[in-house]
């Protein structure tokens, strides 16, 4: 199904508060020692490129400041060559740049308050705060004894 470049922005946004709110509780230290949630972040930012990837020209020309071939390649870098992942560049990727990207992401949902779908089948407007099949905390992570892990 395709989604929406609303869909894809809504799903930055959240997914960038989500690692942002977790990075800063747990710390650097236990970050990097918990293989569970670095894993965890990984895949985050693996979506986040994803979803990244498929915004159209328009809303990628607006905001120049955004790498957004560098994040293609990390992409690639943790889906091709994850045994050479640097965490400490994945630590500072996901604590300093995506949550300047959930800034941007925040900012072209204002611009465009009214979403829908592709096919038309759904439509959500302001105040609703849902898009069918989109959530405010992004599918596959949960909390669980706190340390964010992956669902099956």
């Amino acid at each position: 199904m395709r989604r929406s470049a609303e869909e894809h922005l809504r799903y930055i946004k959240a997914t960038a508060a989500l690692v942002e709110a977790e990075t800063r509780r747990i710390g650097r230290a236990r970050w990097m020692a918990d293989e569970q949630v670095r894993t965890a972040t990984y895949y985050r930012l693996h979506t986040v490129a994803e979803s990244a990837k498929v915004l159209p020209d328009e809303v990628k020309g607006r905001h120049p400041e955004v790498p957004w071939r560098a994040m293609t390649a990390m992409r690639n870098r943790l889906v091709h060559d994850h045994l050479d992942v640097d965490p400490g560049i994945v630590w500072s990727v996901a604590t300093e740049d995506l949550p300047r990207l959930g800034a941007v992401a925040a900012a072209e949902l204002v611009r465009s308050p009214t979403l829908s779908r592709a096919n038309g089948r759904t439509q959500a407007g302001p105040g609703t705060g849902r898009v069918a099949g989109v959530t405010d905390r992004p599918r596959g992570l949960t909390d669980r004894g706190g340390a964010l892990t992956l669902e099956p």
